[in-house]
């Protein structure tokens, strides 16, 4: 939707994809002219929440948690915590009465549109961690990342807003919006796209309207 009191118009997209089972990816782009202050806003429950080099994590004890890990689109959003704030008003829950809870919100100042970000938001059972490591892959036609996971897992993630041609990432092929490869070790175990006919490479070769698996 759009936003009053701008310069211009400002539109801000979301894309939320459940990857069955594990996580969600969260995609976000803004665009408009000029330069602006943007700022994504995540709210939590009254837990103990906490930073860490970028990311945002729960700290329930013997309780099921949840992190948030910044995808790398390109320029970073810096994260902070607000708790309780009166002015202006923020980190609060409604819950017959106000509650303070924290609000993790993660800033561009001065970002040029468009402007793309995301996350993973991956929930865990135990440890300190969700134990992932992220890094950016090779990608054509849009932005592709690897997701590796401690007991050997990993995916790799396509994205793209505007479905244009075929995209290549990674060795793979692609006229969909969006995909995903998982592996454990070097075997495929699950492969997808989003809004595409045809998803090829080493060990997929899919093809179909919507959503191919």
């Amino acid at each position: 939707g759009g936003y009053e009191g701008t310069e211009g118009t400002i539109a801000h997209e979301r894309a939320l994809i459940f990857v069955r089972n594990d996580y969600f990816l969260v995609l976000d782009r803004v665009t408009g002219q000029g330069t602006h202050t943007i700022e994504a806003l995540f709210h939590f429950m009254p837990y103990r929440v906490h930073i860490d080099a970028g990311r945002v994590r729960t700290n329930r004890e013997g309780k099921k948690n949840v992190e948030l890990a910044p995808l790398n689109f390109g320029p970073k959003l810096s994260p902070k915590l607000i708790t309780g704030q009166h002015h202006p008003v923020q980190g609060w829950i409604s819950n017959r009465e106000n509650m303070p809870a924290p609000c993790a919100i993660y800033t561009r100042k001065n970002a040029e549109l468009p402007l793309h970000f995301g996350w993973v938001m991956a929930p865990f059972a135990s440890g300190r961690s969700a134990g992932l490591k992220i890094r950016k892959a090779r990608a054509e036609g849009g932005n592709a990342f690897l997701l590796t996971w401690q007991d050997g897992q990993s995916d790799l993630i396509f994205w793209r807003w505007e479905r244009e041609g075929e995209a290549t990432f990674n060795g793979y092929t692609t006229d969909a919006k969006g995909a995903v490869i998982r592996r454990q070790g070097r075997r495929v175990t699950y492969a997808g796209g989003i809004e595409g006919t045809y998803l090829k490479g080493k060990g997929v070769d899919l093809s179909g309207e919507g959503l191919v698996e």
